[in-house]
């Protein structure tokens, strides 16, 4: 039993020994100045690789956003000048879709109904635009087209309206031919007469020019008279505001919304992005290439004395 017991603890007392002995290690060698900077170097590379990945991928993602800017743009204006084209045409044509006098005699005269309409006229939205045009339809408005126009050039439109009422006015210009005519005479009692007229109302004047600029170019408007008139308009909007140059918003909004019509005018960053990928911003000019020179240089003139204005401003 002694044996025994004593063989137990000389095996207990090996296992301990062979649990602290630590193993034997190799000393390693010591980094080498080479070996050290090739190390870097590759690391260095590594970081270069990695950045310059980074770059292209950044690269590749604002050239796709730039080519989709741009394509939405064109298709934008290729959509606007596909409708514009439309209505010129018909407008050009009318005649072969006026219909005739004993067309009238079926519709209705009612002064109620008649003036119901009118009225609905001077505070017209594009919400009301499907209604109305449905109405029109219905209605011998042969003798209040004085009134419809009156109440057209008075409604105070919002610029989302304009394309409604640019459809309204295609109809009645299509229904009555002397609509164009009545229209364009009350145009003249609400626009700027003098070279030295105020605008009183900037924001409704901000919408009437450009829906009387529209109304030219959809072909409602005679071209012949309606253009001296438009001509006029942005004469005295810059030659009198040179100083004060408070007529800025509605030149603004001019050269936004019709800028490419009268002065072909292209946003700068479109124009850009157009030339750099190589496509064709589309256009369908309502005056020549050679006269809208004449505009774009005016709308320069405005431009040039507002940026003189702000260094005189401040070098004081």
């Amino acid at each position: 039993m002694e044996g025994r017991r004593g063989g137990k603890r000389y095996s207990t007392e090996r296992k301990e020994r062979q649990k602290n002995v630590k193993p034997e290690t190799t000393p390693s060698s010591p980094e080498t100045p080479e070996s050290k900077a090739q190390s870097e170097a590759k690391c260095e590379d590594t970081e270069k690789a990695a950045c310059e990945s980074q770059k292209e991928d950044e690269r590749l993602a604002k050239e796709a956003e730039e080519k989709q800017l741009i394509s939405d743009y064109v298709k934008e204006m290729e959509e606007k000048y596909k409708v514009r084209k439309m209505y010129k045409d018909r407008n050009a044509n009318i005649s072969e879709y006026r219909p005739e006098d004993s067309d009238f005699v079926k519709l209705d005269s009612s002064l109620k109904k008649n003036t119901a309409f009118v009225r609905k006229l001077k505070t017209f939205t594009e919400s009301q635009k499907e209604s109305l045009l449905k109405e029109l339809k219905t209605l011998n408005l042969t003798k209040y087209i004085s009134e419809v126009a009156t109440a057209i050039v008075e409604a105070k439109l919002k610029m989302s309206d304009i394309n409604a009422a640019i459809e309204l006015c295609c109809l009645l210009h299509e229904k009555y031919s002397e609509f164009c005519e009545v229209l364009l005479e009350n145009w003249q009692k609400v626009l700027l007469q003098k070279k030295d007229d105020k605008v009183t109302n900037q924001s409704k004047f901000r919408v009437d020019i450009r829906f009387f600029a529209e109304l030219i170019s959809v072909g409602v408007l005679p071209e012949k008279g309606a253009l001296n008139i438009l001509s006029n308009q942005l004469n005295i909007l810059v030659n009198c505001d040179k100083e004060e140059h408070s007529n800025v918003s509605i030149i603004q909004s001019f050269c936004r919304h019709c800028g490419s019509d009268y002065a072909g005018l292209v946003p700068r960053k479109y124009r850009v992005l157009a030339d750099k990928y190589d496509l064709t911003v589309p256009s369908c000019p309502t005056l020549p290439v050679e006269k809208q020179k004449g505009c774009r240089n005016l709308l320069k003139e405005y431009h040039n004395s507002i940026v003189s204005q702000l260094l005189k401003d401040q070098r004081r």
